[in-house]
């Protein structure tokens, strides 16, 4: 594989690592001490006489790779041959997302990928090489990946080439890219989700229109993007399957017949389940059958957890019932509407056992899980942001708490779960990083006029886009020091409900209360 410069982008400011001086090899002779001639040559030598440094870089993370590269120049050169740093950047990543970052790369030929390239660099001596990589390769989207992020933190500033911006006429909540980039679905406020194909670059036909009573709730793409998941307020759920004409047809329905109503649904990572969450704290998990069908293959209520709850009254805590899949697909949070999220594990027998309760004083905005699996984080009315991890019985607790001085509207992790954006009524948006400690300590505040609705993660984890009620998405970028601060914004002409990025780090997608959706394509300013 060609080897390409391997500058990371790190989370701190790395210090070369200290040199402590080997013991003289001495052996006793006659009273005296006596060096032993060659001993020393040998032993500093031993880890260099080896003939390949693979598998010894497999073992090692990030900074530990990047500070083996400082000790001497032929190490060094093995880092760089073997795109140590690369790969150990990949590796940071789960199975899942690794799966997108492959699936998003693998719909771009060389003359794409050249063009990807050269939105941040003009270096082509580094982007050939690149640009005709053998996909196949399962390395491939981490020397892509690696490089491209390592150029965009190198960026003080982006700018934005708009791609295309949607009309539609109600206000928009929300909109979002499958991970191939060649389709779009936004909610609106007359009740419809609508699907866009790609027709072109800067192209957008409407495909399909997905009808609901009430107004609906942000869809999302399955991973493969394949599917489509709805809900709506009137507490039914869709999914919606891609033909082989490019065409959605509706394949279920979920939650009908059933005593109580829908109020959440999600996929699992692997867009094998989906798990609905029910107005008399109940929960289904529907997975997806060989022959294309979805079947209900899991039950949760109070009795099979044991918890004893009471029981809603409709149509109270609205916005307080959730259900999410960890990416492994073993724990589930669940947010039933009296300000308590539940962690559930799933035991060997099938059953879903409580393994932690996390409590706050007024209603939980969001819930979710670390993507290594090892953390939970949540999002309050009560202006608190909480962290949970799992003690050394299986048991989660809580290990730090956010502070803002409004609601924390949304709480989520970065790819890599080294990271947490906080967004807050407050106008501002904190960022945590945990460090060599395992502590989760402050990075960054950013500020805005209004209140932030959300912030969200790229998929490289080096970049943050927010939505505010300011009518203003800010993106924020992750230089090579580890320090975090404003590249670019997206303005619309009233509040932005919704900000993400495509799965290729390519182009941010914003949706607004003025009814357009804007797609921008990031570019190196010059």
């Amino acid at each position: 594989m060609h080897g390409i410069e391997n500058n990371p982008v790190v989370e701190g400011p790395v210090s070369p690592p200290k040199r402590t001086p080997l013991a003289t090899p001495t052996t006793d002779s006659a009273g005296r001490s006596v060096t032993v001639i060659g001993e020393e040559k040998k032993q500093r030598s031993s880890l260099l006489s080896l003939p390949s440094f693979s598998m010894i870089f497999r073992c090692l993370q990030l900074r530990d790779i990047y500070n083996t590269g400082l000790t001497c120049k032929r190490l060094q050169t093995a880092v760089k041959d073997d795109n140590a740093l690369a790969k150990a950047w990949y590796r940071q990543f789960s199975s899942a997302h690794q799966y997108q970052f492959r699936m998003s790369i693998n719909e771009k030929d060389s003359h794409q990928i050249r063009d990807w390239l050269n939105l941040f660099t003009e270096d082509e001596a580094l982007v050939e090489p690149l640009a005709n990589l053998r996909l196949e390769s399962v390395y491939s989207p981490a020397l892509l990946y690696f490089n491209r992020a390592r150029l965009m933190s190198q960026c003080e500033t982006f700018n934005l080439n708009p791609e295309v911006t949607i009309h539609e006429n109600n206000f928009i909540n929300s909109a979002e890219l499958s991970v191939d980039g060649r389709h779009l679905v936004t909610a609106r406020e007359d009740f419809q989700a609508t699907v866009y194909n790609q027709k072109s670059v800067g192209s957008w036909v409407k495909k399909t229109s997905i009808p609901h009573h009430r107004s609906v709730k942000p869809p999302m793409f399955s991973p493969d993007g394949q599917n489509l998941l709805t809900v709506g307020t009137d507490y039914t759920a869709k999914i919606y399957s891609l033909g082989s004409d490019e065409s959605w047809a509706l394949s279920t329905t979920l939650g009908l017949p059933h005593d109580g109503t829908v109020q959440s649904a999600a996929f699992s990572t692997d867009g094998c389940h989906v798990i609905t969450a029910y107005w008399d704290q109940t929960a289904k998990i529907h997975s997806q059958m060989d022959d294309g069908s979805w079947a209900v293959t899991g039950n949760l209520s109070r009795n099979h957890i044991e918890l004893k709850l009471s029981k809603l009254r409709y149509p109270d805590d609205v916005n307080e019932i959730s259900a999410t899949f960890s990416t492994d697909g073993c724990h589930l949070v669940i947010v039933w509407g009296n300000h308590k999220a539940y962690i559930l594990g799933q035991k060997s027998n099938g059953y879903w056992e409580l393994e932690g309760v996390i409590s706050h004083k007024n209603s939980i905005n969001s819930a979710s899980f670390s993507p290594d699996g090892r953390y939970a984080v949540t999002a309050s009315e009560d202006k608190k942001a909480k962290i949970f991890g799992r003690d050394s019985n299986g048991l989660w607790v809580q290990i730090a708490t956010i502070d803002h001085e409004a609601s924390v509207n949304s709480a989520a992790f970065s790819p890599n779960s080294r990271h947490i954006v906080t967004a807050s009524h407050d106008g501002t948006v904190k960022i945590y990083c945990l460090d060599a400690n395992e502590s989760w300590q402050e990075k960054a505040v950013i500020e805005h006029s209004d209140a932030v609705c959300s912030a969200t993660f790229s998929p490289d984890g080096h970049l943050i886009v927010t939505a505010s009620d300011n009518g203003l998405a800010k993106i924020i970028g992750q230089a090579t020091d580890g320090s975090w601060s404003e590249r670019a914004s997206i303005t619309h002409d009233d509040s932005i409900t919704t900000a993400n990025f495509s799965a290729d780090n390519h182009y941010v997608v914003t949706a607004s209360r003025d009814g357009t959706v804007q797609i921008n394509e990031l570019q190196r300013n010059k």
